[in-house]
């Protein structure tokens, strides 16, 4: 997986690594438990970089909101990937067959839809 994100990092310009950040704005955001530390740190990052943050914890959304951060959830990632034509039909109905198969809760059927058979 890290090899993707690299290489996607390396054809797409506009995913960028953000792996620096003042940690006491962690602090000021909320408590740190250890389920949250990443979405925290997401947080406190897209607040530095004024860039958008890409979360799906309802959460770590609100505070993402709370702190009007540009917030988007995997299902519009997928959304945008198959609208700018970086990832074909095909390739999308298989990544949301791959989704569904680890029971990862998405409106799949409203996905589907988005592609003509």
């Amino acid at each position: 997986t890290k090899d993707k994100i690299k290489s996607l990092m390396k054809m797409y310009d506009f995913i960028k690594p953000c792996n620096e950040y003042d940690e006491t704005n962690i602090v000021l955001k909320g408590p740190r438990p250890q389920k949250d530390q990443g979405e925290l740190e997401a947080i406190a990052q897209a607040t530095e970089q004024g860039a958008m943050i890409w979360v799906d914890d309802g959460k770590a959304r609100k505070m993402a909101q709370h702190y009007s951060l540009d917030c988007h959830g995997t299902q519009w990632v997928l959304q945008q990937l198959l609208e700018k034509q970086l990832m074909t039909p095909a390739v999308f109905k298989a990544k949301i067959k791959k989704l569904q198969s680890y029971n990862i809760r998405m409106p799949y059927a409203e996905l589907l839809s988005l592609i003509s058979e």
